[in-house]
This record gives structure tokens, C-alpha cells and sequence, in this order.
């Protein structure tokens, strides 16, 4: 049986750090039949520089829309695969990874499939519900940009994603401050869009700041007044859009409840941070 093309779609923004290994770990697969497709979303780092050493790899420029959801789908409109796989720059996988990954799309009994696996016995890594990496690319519809770090999340393939074990490895990056820009590049498409208000972007930016502080509370790297200090600048700032007439008096308790909320959660310590 011949193997069907897979484009492998990898949207890049300063990706300088990760993006070689990425690539590598593509390369080392038991499945040939495969092209892979860059697409920088204008980055100022030598991502590009480090993916032209790459040879086989197709990369494409999309400056005119920020963020993963655009690039995602300006790379489905370049590719020739009928299956198209998504994989972020920030990500490893094994050799078998492809093959695996495309059986359900293969056999005809899915549209799409998205990997999980086990890291122990009692804790599984897995994707919410509505989320694909690989598709059918006459199954694909545009990813919503609207919806910024969301935009990859679908309801038009309920029942037909298969949940397949093989790991995924994403490459965390120890460092917060591009943790930030990262996730900041990720929403940024919901941060620009016209459609979307005042009060829905900073409910986003919201959440991302204290999604990002949990986070950073796992990786033990956090103080407890830094916590505190967060939480009343966040304050402060709703404060200020009430004031300024950005937002009602009922949307300000709304927010506030849900900050203090969110920030109900145990600050794990070290010693060196007590």
C-alpha cells in the first residue's frame, strides 16, 4: 500500500531555540513520505536562518495576520499532502510518531486524531476535547483566529477525532520571560482583533498572566508576595477601566471575583525562595 503524503505544518514565531530539534526529530521517522512546511509569522531571532540549513523544508512568511491560528492555515493552503499534521516548534517526537499518529485517518474510520500517553500510572498527558493534530486536509476548515490561544480547538469533528497513545514531547522553556512572549504571540490574534472587546481582551490577558503564574508556581519558581503583588496589580488595573469608563461596576466584580478566584491556588516553596 502506498503511503499517502503528509504535510507537516510547523508555525514559527523566534523559535531559534527549539525549532533545530524539532526539525531533527521530524527527520528521523520510519515514515517517508512526508514534506514539511515553516511558516515564521515575521520573527527578529535567526529562526529562518537556522531552518534554511534544512534543506528538504519548505518555509513561507505570513506577516500580515499575528499569531499560530493564521500561520497554521496559510501552511494547509501550501500544502500537497491529503493529510496534514500539526506539530509546534517547541515540540519533539519519536520515530514512529507519524505513522502512529495518521492509522486512524488511514483506516477511514476517523477524520482526525490527536496523540496523549501515559507518564505514570495515575497521570496521563492529553488534549482537551476538540483539539487535532493530524486531519483529513478535505476535512480541514480554517482555524478561528478570533479566538487567539483557543483557535486550534474545533466543534465540527465531534466523533471523529481518535485519542492515540504516543507521547508528544514539548521542549518547556525554563525561562518565564519567554514563556510570556510566547503565549503573548500565541493570543495575539485575539488581541488584535477589532471584533473582540475591551472587557473579552482583558479577561484574556487576564487569564493568560495568572494561567502563566500557575505554571511557573509548578516549576517551583515562586515567591508568595510575587503572587500577592500580581493579584493587586491586577486589581489596580480593573480599577483604572472602571474609572476610565472601559468597563461597568457589575463587569469590574465579575473580573474580581474571578482573579481572587484563580489565585486561590498553594504556592509550592523552596528553600531558596523562602
Amino acid at each position: 500500500m502506498k503511503q499517502p503524503l503528509v504535510s507537516i505544518i510547523i508555525p514559527v514565531y523566534n523559535e531559534e531555540n527549539d525549532i533545530a530539534n524539532c526539525l531533527i526529530s521530524i527527520q528521523n521517522q520510519d515514515y517517508n513520505n512526508y514534506e514539511i512546511i515553516v511558516v515564521d509569522n515575521n520573527s527578529n531571532d535567526k529562526t529562518i536562518e537556522i531552518v534554511s540549513l534544512f534543506k528538504k523544508v519548505k518555509c513561507y512568511r505570513q506577516p500580515d495576520i499575528p499569531g499560530a491560528g493564521a500561520c497554521k492555515n496559510y501552511g494547509v493552503s501550501k500544502a500537497l499532502g491529503s493529510i496534514i499534521l500539526f506539530i509546534d516548534a517547541d515540540e519533539m517526537i519519536d520515530d514512529e510518531f507519524i505513522s502512529v499518529i495518521i492509522k486512524p485517518i488511514i483506516s477511514k474510520k476517523y477524520f482526525a486524531s490527536v496523540p496523549y500517553h501515559k507518564k505514570g500510572e495515575n497521570d496521563t498527558v492529553m488534549f482537551a476535547e476538540g483539539i487535532f493534530r493530524a486531519i483529513r486536509k478535505n476535512k480541514f476548515k480554517d482555524f478561528d483566529i478570533t479566538k487567539g490561544y483557543a483557535d486550534d480547538k474545533v466543534d465540527y469533528l465531534k466523533g471523529q477525532i481518535k485519542k492515540v497513545e504516543v507521547p508528544l514531547y514539548h521542549l518547556t522553556s525554563k525561562s518565564i520571560k519567554k514563556s510570556y512572549f510566547k503565549g503573548k504571540w500565541i493570543g495575539s490574534s485575539f488581541l488584535s482583533n477589532e471584533r473582540n472587546g475591551y472587557l473579552s481582551k482583558l479577561i484574556y490577558k487576564f487569564g493568560y498572566i495568572i494561567g502563566l503564574f500557575k505554571v511557573i508556581n509548578e516549576r517551583k519558581y515562586i515567591k508568595l508576595k510575587d503572587v500577592t503583588k500580581l493579584k493587586n496589580r491586577l486589581i489596580d488595573k480593573l480599577r483604572d477601566a472602571v474609572y476610565l469608563k472601559q468597563i461597568t461596576a457589575l463587569e469590574f466584580q465579575l473580573i474580581d471575583n474571578f482573579i481572587r478566584r484563580e489565585f486561590n491556588f498553594k504556592v509550592l516553596k523552596r528553600n531558596s525562595l523562602k
